[in-house]
C-alpha cells in the first residue's frame, strides 16, 4: 500500500511539472526500502528525461542496473541508456560545432548514436582503450558507454593478465554486467581469473570462451553454475576438463545454452560401459536398456554442437550426448576418432531436428567393424531437411550410407554438400537423389570421388543451377561435356576447381571462361589436360584483382 500511494503521488507531481519534488519522493522510497524495485529507478530516469536532465537520467539507470534486473528489465534499461547517451551527444554536438566551425568533423558529433556505437563495437579491447586517448570528448563518450566494455578478450597477450587487473576492470563497469569473456592463454593464473569471475556479483555472461586455460575443474564448474541461467555460448579447449563432465554440468545448469564447442579433450575420467550389439529395431547397435538409461538423464537445450579432437570417443558416448539433444540442428565432428558408420547409426535414432552435419575423420580413426548393421538402421531412418552435409575423407563412407542420409530427406533447402575424398562412392550413392532441382545449393564439392561416372556428374550439375562453388578436382570422368554443361547451367558460378582432371580439352575450358567471365573469380586447372596457351587465356580473362583472393 505504501508503494502504491507513493507511486500515485509521483504521478500527480509529474503531471503538475513538479519534477524536483517527484524525484525527492522516489529517492526517499529507494533509501527506505533497499533493495528497492528496479521500476523505481526506471521511474526516476523518466522524470529526469521530462526535466531535460539526461545525465541524471543516466545515473538513475546505472543505479538500477546494479540490482540484477531480469532480461526484460535489462533491455528496458539499455534502451533508456541509449536515449540518454544520444541526447547528451546531440547537446555536445551543437556546442562543439558552434565553437569550432573550422575544425575537422568528428564522427562522434555528426553520426547517430547507434551508428557510432556499432562502429566502436567492431574494435578489439586494446584498440578501444587507445581510442579513449584521442580527445576528452572521445574519452567521456567511451567511459560512459558501458555497453562497449561488456566484452572482454585475453588472447595470447605478451603479458598475461593478472586476477587483480580483472578485478579492477570489473569494478569499473559501474554495475553494467559483463556479457562476454574470451581467454585464450595457457600462461595465466586460471584459478585466479575464474575465482574473480565467480565472486563478481554482476556477472550475466552470455558467452564464455576458454582455451588452453589451466584451472581447477571445481572452480570452472562453480562459474558455470553461477552464469548458467544467462549463458548462450560455451567454448572450451584443453585437457583439464572431460567432455562427459562438461555435458552433465551443462544439462544441469545451462538451461538457455544454444551453442557448445568442446575441442582437444578426453571423454571422461572413467569410460562408460560399452553395450554389446543386440538385435533391437530401435537402435541397431544399442539395446533398449541403453535408451532407458539415457531417457532418465536431464536433456540438453543446445542447438549447435561442435566436437573436435575428442580422444577415446566411442559410439556409446556419442549416443549419450546426441540422444539428450532433441533440439540439435547443427552437428560438427572435426578430426573425429569415431568412424562415420557408427556416427550415422547414432543419427538414425537421435537429433530429429538436425539440419547440418559436418564430419571429418581423424587420420588414426579405426574402421567400423560391423558394417552390415547399417541396413538395419536404414529401415527406420529419420526423414530430415538438410542444409549442410559434409563428410570428408572417410574411407568407410559407402553408397548405402549416403543413400540413408539423402534418399528420404528433404533436399529443397540444401545449401552445401561436400563428399571430398570418399573414393568408395559410386553412382549408386546419388541414384534417385538428383531428380529435382537443388535451388538453394551454393557449394558442391566432390573432389576425389573417382567412382562417379560422367552421367552422374551431368545429372548433379543440372540439379544445382544456382551453385556458386564447385570442386570436381581429381575426378577422371570430368569430360568436355561436363565443362560445357557447367558453363550453360551455372550462371552464378564464382569458383571452379578442375585440378587433375585429365579428360578435358582446351576449347570447352575457353568457352566456360568466356561465358562466365563476369562472375567467375577463381578457376583452378593445375595438372589438368590443357595447353599452356589456354592457361594464358584463363589468366587474361579472369581479373587479376579477383585472383588475389585464391586460397
Amino acid at each position: 500500500m505504501f508503494g502504491i500511494c507513493k507511486h500515485y503521488q509521483v504521478q500527480c507531481l509529474v503531471q503538475l511539472e513538479y519534477y524536483a519534488e517527484a524525484l525527492a519522493i522516489i529517492e526517499m522510497v529507494v533509501k527506505q526500502n533497499a533493495p528497492c524495485s528496479i521500476l523505481w529507478y526506471i521511474m526516476g530516469s523518466d522524470v529526469c528525461f521530462l526535466q531535460g536532465n539526461h545525465a541524471e537520467a543516466l545515473a538513475w539507470l546505472n543505479r538500477g542496473n546494479e540490482l540484477t534486473p531480469d532480461e526484460n528489465q535489462e533491455e528496458e534499461i539499455e534502451l533508456r541508456k541509449r536515449l540518454a547517451f544520444e541526447k547528451l551527444a546531440s547537446c555536445n554536438n551543437t556546442t562543439v560545432i558552434v565553437q569550432n566551425p573550422e575544425k575537422r568533423i568528428d564522427f562522434l558529433q555528426t553520426l547517430p548514436y547507434d551508428l557510432v556505437s556499432a562502429i566502436f563495437q567492431q574494435l578489439p579491447f586494446e584498440c578501444l582503450v587507445q581510442c579513449t586517448w584521442v580527445s576528452s570528448h572521445w574519452h567521456a563518450y567511451l567511459v560512459n558507454s558501458l555497453h562497449l566494455w561488456q566484452d572482454l578478450e585475453f588472447s595470447y597477450n605478451d603479458m598475461p593478465v593478472e586476477p587483480s587487473a580483472l578485478r579492477l576492470y570489473l569494478s569499473r563497469l559501474d554495475g553494467a554486467p559483463l556479457k562476454r569473456i574470451k581467454i585464450h592463454h595457457e600462461c595465466v593464473d586460471g584459478d585466479g581469473l575464474l575465482t574473480e569471475l565467480v565472486e563478481h556479483q554482476r556477472l550475466r555472461l552470455q558467452e564464455l570462451d576458454l582455451s588452453e586455460l589451466i584451472c581447477t575443474p571445481a572452480i570452472f564448474y562453480k562459474l558455470l553454475t553461477n552464469v548458467g541461467s544467462t549463458l548462450r555460448v560455451l567454448r572450451w579447449r584443453g585437457l583439464v576438463l572431460k567432455l562427459g563432465n562438461i555435458i552433465d554440468r551443462v544439462a544441469e545448469s545451462c538451461i538457455q545454452l544454444q551453442q557448445l564447442q568442446v575441442r582437444s579433450c578426453f571423454v571422461s575420467e572413467k569410460p562408460y560401459d560399452e553395450t554389446s550389439a543386440l538385435d533391437n529395431p530401435r537402435g541397431g547397435y544399442l539395446p533398449k536398456s541403453f535408451f532407458d538409461q539415457v531417457s532418465a538423464l536431464k536433456p540438453l537445450s543446445i542447438r549447435r554442437l561442435a566436437l573436435s579432437g575428442i580422444h577415446e570417443l566411442t559410439m556409446t558416448q556419442l549416443a549419450r550426448i546426441l540422444c539428450r539433444s532433441p533440439n540439435l540442428i547443427d552437428l560438427e565432428l572435426e578430426n573425429c576418432i569415431l568412424d562415420i558408420v557408427p556416427v550415422a547409426s547414432v543419427l538414425g535414432y537421435s537429433c530429429p531436428m538436425l539440419q547440418s552435419l559436418r564430419y571429418s575423420r581423424h587420420r588414426y580413426a579405426q574402421h567400423a567393424a560391423v558394417l552390415p548393421l547399417m541396413k538395419h538402421v536404414m529401415t527406420e531412418w529419420r526423414q530430415r531437411s538438410w542444409r549442410h552435409l559434409v563428410i570428408t575423407k572417410a574411407p568407410t563412407t559407402t553408397n548405402a550410407l549416403v543413400q540413408a542420409l539423402l534418399h528420404r530427406a528433404d533436399l529443397t533447402r540444401l545449401e552445401r554438400i561436400d563428399l571430398t575424398g570418399n573414393t568408395g562412392l559410386s553412382d549408386e550413392a546419388l541414384q534417385g537423389v538428383v531428380i529435382n532441382k537443388w535451388m538453394h545449393l551454393r557449394t558442391l564439392r566432390l573432389a576425389g570421388c573417382t567412382g562417379f561416372t560422367e552421367q552422374t556428374l551431368l545429372d548433379v550439375v543440372k540439379a544445382c543451377p544456382m551453385v556458386l562453388h564447385i570442386d570436381l578436382s581429381g575426378i577422371p570422368t570430368v569430360t568436355d561435356a561436363v565443362v560445357d554443361l557447367i558453363a550453360k547451367e551455372c550462371k552464378q558460378l564464382q569458383t571452379l576447381n578442375l585440378d587433375e582432371c585429365i579428360s578435358i580439352s582446351d576449347q570447352p575450358v575457353r568457352r566456360l571462361v568466356t561465358a562466365l567471365g563476369d562472375t567467375l573469380d577463381e578457376l583452378h586447372v593445375n595438372n589438368a589436360s590443357i595447353s599452356v596457351e589456354t592457361a594464358g587465356y584463363i589468366m587474361s580473362k579472369i581479373k587479376l584483382e579477383k585472383k588475389g583472393s585464391r586460397n
